[in-house]
């Protein structure tokens, strides 16, 4: 069987399809896999046992099941309605703030890098599987009020509590980032290669402050390109590196035809009519340079985003639910939203002249030269 059928038979069998994309390394989505493989069943008796992601640098797309996701966390609230915040809630948030306190710690402290690597080992898998619980709460909430049955005062504390957790990867990023390079200093090379590990590699250089030149070239190649997958019931975690099958991946699974599409649709989050210019939402961009009413595009929101989502005339995201920062955000702002719409990032440029239907939550290109 070649590699490529090995990863399509596992795509199809668990039924993967791509989901968001993030600005993350190899590393950090292998610590979300075991988060949401490993971490969240002693939390809520759940797991969500497969992950994807195709990646180059620490841009990645992900893949998920999300039908299986919103189905086991149907389930959960069924069962456990009337003991989600004493039982489930409550002491996430509390762990949570003791995570954010220690994390504080080692970025205060970040001469020891090592120290601060392995700290990040064991807390980033059990943080993920924090955030597990409040995204499978996001993929069965959807955009459906009639499916919650919980209130809007719980949904609303929910949607919040989801939004200060993801916060926090912020900080973990940015100790990863610093106490890698560090590491590397000491080490005489180029710490910014130790982000490409997966967790369990991960945890053995951090144990064995080992690293041959061989795994040296294999995290500079990860680093140009890499497929990755989790399948916590085969215990099967694996990178894929070359070219050629991180290329036919990428086309089987995550190219889209965008120049013919005119018209995307999601789910409206603020209701409004605005015509704009297109900017995409990167790592690179700055407040100052977005133009005034421009329509903001962007997979996800986050709140170090709110610069720029004043400023923008509407706001068009990838993914989210009722329980998503744009959706909550653009409420409170009262600024045109649409949440959901799977590929405005991929189908959509900078520049292009755009109609945002924020009621009926449909956005048309009208200029496509």
């Amino acid at each position: 069987m070649s590699e490529f059928e090995t990863i399509r038979r596992l795509v199809q069998k668990y039924g993967l399809t791509p989901t968001v994309q993030r600005q993350l390394p190899l590393l950090s989505i292998s610590a979300l896999s075991h988060g949401y493989g490993e971490y969240l069943p002693p939390r809520i008796h759940v797991s969500f046992d497969s992950v994807g992601a195709i990646g180059k640098g620490d841009r990645l797309h992900a893949m998920a099941n999300e039908t299986e996701i919103a189905a086991k966390m149907e389930a959960f609230v069924n069962t456990h309605h009337d003991s989600l915040s004493s039982h489930y809630l409550v002491p996430a948030m509390a762990d949570l703030a003791e995570m954010r306190k220690n994390t504080q710690r080692q970025i205060d402290a970040l001469g020891k890098p090592f120290d601060a690597l392995a700290f990040i080992a064991e807390t980033y898998p059990s943080y993920y599987g924090i955030l597990a619980m409040y995204n499978g709460f996001w993929r069965y909430f959807g955009n459906e009020p009639q499916k919650r049955g919980l209130g809007n005062e719980l949904v609303g504390r929910i949607g919040k509590e989801r939004d200060e957790t993801a916060k926090f990867y912020v900080l973990m990023e940015n100790l990863l980032r610093e106490s890698a390079m560090s590491a590397g200093k000491e080490m005489g090379m180029d710490g910014d290669i130790l982000r490409y590990f997966t967790l369990p590699e991960f945890r053995t250089f951090v144990s064995t402050q080992k690293i041959s030149d061989q795994q040296i070239t294999q995290l500079q190649n990860r680093r140009k390109n890499y497929f990755y997958l989790y399948i916590q019931p085969e215990r099967f975690e694996r990178v894929w590196d070359d070219l050629s099958t991180v290329e036919v991946v990428r086309r089987a699974f995550f190219d889209v035809e965008t120049e013919k599409i005119t018209e995307l649709r999601g789910h409206p989050a603020y209701p409004g009519m605005v015509r704009g210019i297109v900017f995409i939402l990167n790592r690179e961009n700055s407040p100052k340079m977005l133009p005034e009413n421009a329509i903001l595009v962007t997979p996800m929101t986050h709140p170090h985003d709110l610069p720029l989502i004043q400023k923008a005339g509407a706001i068009v995201t990838d993914e989210g639910g009722i329980l998503c920062h744009a959706a909550i955000v653009s409420r409170e702002l009262k600024k045109p939203c649409i949440i959901g719409t799977k590929n405005a990032t991929s189908i959509l440029k900078d520049g292009d002249l755009v109609e945002v239907d924020a009621t009926n939550g449909i956005v048309r290109r009208l200029d496509t030269k």
